[in-house]
C-alpha cells in the first residue's frame, strides 16, 4: 500500500524484533518501545529519543564520564 505512515508497522517481523531488542535493553514496555521507534521516525536523535520516550535517564550519561 502506497502513503506509509510513519507509525511503527506491528506488522513488521523487523519492528517486533526491534521492540523485543529495546524491551531486552532497558526492560521497558511494549509502548515505551513504540514511542520510541515512533520518535526515531520523527527524527529525534536515539538520545533524544531515549530520554522523550522515558528509555533513559539523563543521570545515567555521567556514567560516560571520563575518570
Amino acid at each position: 500500500s502506497k502513503g506509509a505512515s510513519i507509525m511503527t508497522d506491528f506488522s513488521c517481523p523487523f519492528t517486533l524484533q526491534r521492540i523485543k531488542r529495546l524491551q531486552d535493553l532497558y526492560g521497558c514496555t511494549v509502548e515505551d518501545a513504540q514511542n520510541y521507534l515512533d520518535l526515531i521516525e520523527e527524527g529525534y536523535s536515539s538520545t533524544q529519543a531515549l530520554l522523550l520516550s522515558g528509555l533513559s535517564d539523563p543521570l545515567e550519561d555521567e556514567k560516560t564520564e571520563e575518570a
